[in-house]
């Protein structure tokens, strides 16, 4: 009933060893779809740790499905880094043609699963609530603190105070919702998430006017407008084992950027944010871009 897309870039090892800890630890969990979004493939990889494959024609590329006795996976090298948004609709669509699931389950590789997830409780819950597109459960990050779900937020807070808050400062953008109960929510983290598949092709998948981050955030933006929920709902609680990277690096710096555009497409678009709120936001950002090896000192102290 349900199919596992991930998407990968340039950590294939980590992609393959989480889809068999799924496996593992989502009891009924027997399909896999891998949209590698790296520069090269990584079939000789996949063949040394998953064996021989058969080959089928999809959409001008070449798809690879690997079984053994628990799992069947499906590769496709996407032909270049399409981004999180256009990978995911790959993989949607891939699941769609090979096993005609009716759930997703839209993960990053970098999770840890540490007790057994129980898919006919989750599957209990979309049955129970026919407007539900979305659920998710608890993340929290290896310190153990809840990432997930989200509350609504301004625009202001967003794009222009979230990057300026130190300190007690913090709590103010701080859009978490610790401590939640099951509940219907803004959005929750995109790292981990259930979505049912008729709701996700009602309203065409993420959109895919965004490269990287935001995507979650959209996609329950464009599920509210036909009525659908997006709910939180503690079944269970993954840990979001987020690969850090250096503070002040480029690839950082770059990440940032990236981040605050789809933000800023996020707020225009679905939300209606003038122009005028939106210059001074990209004004903001010019500011704390320039400063940011300084900012990041402060908030290491603070």
């Amino acid at each position: 009933m349900y199919s596992l897309i991930l998407v990968d870039y340039n950590s294939i090892a980590c992609a393959v060893a989480y889809a068999g800890q799924c496996a593992d630890r989502m009891q009924g969990l027997s399909h896999v779809v891998l949209v590698d979004n790296a520069d090269h493939s990584s079939l000789d990889y996949l063949r040394s740790q998953l064996g021989s494959w058969e080959e089928q024609p999809f959409e001008g590329r070449l798809l690879y499905r690997f079984t053994n006795e628990t799992l069947t996976l499906i590769y496709c090298h996407s032909g270049g880094n399409l981004g999180y948004a256009r990978g995911n609709n790959l993989g949607a669509r891939i699941a769609d043609a090979v096993f005609d699931d009716p759930y997703y389950i839209i993960s990053n590789n970098d999770i840890i699963i540490p007790e057994r997830i129980d898919l006919e409780q989750v599957s209990k819950r979309f049955a129970d609530e026919a407007q539900m597109a979305i659920l998710g459960p608890g993340v929290v990050g290896k310190d153990g603190i809840s990432q997930t779900p989200r509350k609504k937020q301004s625009a202001f807070k967003k794009l222009i105070a979230w990057y300026w808050g130190v300190g007690p400062m913090r709590k103010y953008v701080d859009d978490v919702i610790y401590n939640a109960p099951a509940s219907i929510c803004q959005w929750v983290m995109g790292c981990f998430f259930f979505v049912r598949r008729d709701a996700f092709a009602a309203v065409g998948g993420f959109d895919e006017n965004t490269f990287l981050y935001a995507e979650e955030m959209i996609l329950s933006a464009r599920l509210r407008r036909l009525g659908y929920t997006t709910v939180y709902d503690p079944l269970f609680t993954v840990i979001h084992d987020h690969r850090e990277q250096p503070r002040n690096s480029p690839k950082t710096r770059k990440t940032i950027r990236i981040s605050f555009a789809s933000n800023c497409y996020y707020y225009k678009t679905y939300c209606g944010t003038s122009a005028g709120l939106l210059l001074l936001a990209k004004c903001s950002f010019a500011l704390y871009m320039l400063l940011f090896p300084l900012w990041q000192r402060l908030k290491r102290k603070g």
